[in-house]
């Protein structure tokens, strides 16, 4: 019965004995998972823990200091700028340059070499002239375009608002330094144009005086002058037309005699001498058959109002027996 009792407790060992190393050994890999990534987050937090301490034992340089502070400034403005619709694309570009140097030097500090900021204070010092010129210039555009537009009521201010539009494509183009000389020669081309303008005024103003000084010490010449060949004119109107139109006919018919004689000319020239090429002599026999027949046209349209101006016939066609 005892041995039958020690076989059996031997035996209740040993499966405890096998259950303890299965348990640990299942349980094993997790463990040592574990135990990993607890050794990681503590080397990484003790690497962390050694560089804040670092950083905080870092003493910034009085010019480190002012350097960061520059920047801030204008990247602040930077934004404004942006807030309040105006062009920074120069002025980042510029920026990022700054920046990237004073990283740079940040980082020379910081492991003990010598860093140099002059670059920095000279971009700094440019970027803030160039934005107070931004602001600047936009004022002056504004005031000058009302100028212009005051200007454009009273003269034509053609030339000065060319120069202002190219002063305006300079602003646009955010060529700041070329901006206000441009609107300098505006300012002065309108008042030339003013001053122009103020000379013809009172120059116009000179004469109508004059003008009027010289009615009013001759009126009674000026209208002797006036009246005088108006009433002859009005006594002698039908007269006149009379005469002329006849002088008008009888040069007419004088110029169609002379190029009836060229025809003959031409004729015989061609005809009997035979010293005219046949092509020159159709030419010059088509422009005096042509000109002749514009004359006689003429010449019947004055025939007729000469005979409504009850002009006689024998006056008018015995000028043109005697021509022929």
């Amino acid at each position: 019965m005892a041995s039958i009792l020690q076989s059996i407790q031997i035996k209740e060992k040993g499966f405890v004995n096998l259950r303890v190393n299965e348990i640990f050994g299942v349980n094993e890999v997790i463990w040592l998972v574990f135990m990993k990534k607890l050794l990681f987050v503590v080397f990484f937090g003790l690497l962390f823990s050694l560089a804040f301490a670092a950083d905080n034992n870092f003493v910034w340089s009085d010019d480190l200091k002012e350097a960061k502070l520059a920047t801030n400034n204008i990247a602040q403005q930077i934004i404004s700028l942006r807030e309040n619709g105006f062009k920074t694309t120069r002025i980042t570009d510029e920026f990022s340059l700054i920046k990237q140097v004073y990283e740079n030097n940040y980082l020379r500090e910081k492991n003990g070499f010598l860093a140099d900021y002059s670059l920095i204070k000279t971009k700094v010092a440019a970027l803030n002239t160039l934005i107070a010129l931004i602001y600047t210039t936009h004022d002056e555009l504004a005031a000058l375009d009302a100028a212009i537009v005051q200007a454009s009521k009273e003269l034509d201010v053609s030339a000065a608002k060319e120069i202002y539009l190219s002063a305006k494509q300079e602003y646009d183009d955010e060529r700041y330094e070329f901006v206000s000389p441009k609107i300098d020669l505006t300012y002065e081309k309108i008042n030339e144009l003013q001053s122009l303008e103020a000379k013809t005024a009172a120059a116009y103003e000179a004469t109508r005086k004059n003008v009027s000084a010289f009615f009013e010490d001759n009126w009674h010449y000026i209208a002797l002058i006036v009246i005088v060949p108006s009433v002859i004119y009005l006594i002698f109107r039908k007269k006149i037309k009379r005469t002329r139109k006849l002088a008008r006919l009888e040069a007419n018919r004088a110029e169609i005699n002379v190029l009836k004689k060229e025809m003959m000319a031409s004729q015989e020239k061609y005809f009997v001498q035979q010293k005219l090429p046949e092509s020159e002599y159709h030419i010059k026999i088509r422009l005096y058959a042509e000109k002749i027949r514009n004359l006689n046209g003429e010449n019947a349209l004055l025939e007729k109002e000469l005979l409504e101006l009850k002009v006689p016939e024998s006056k008018i066609y015995k000028q043109k027996k005697d021509k022929e």
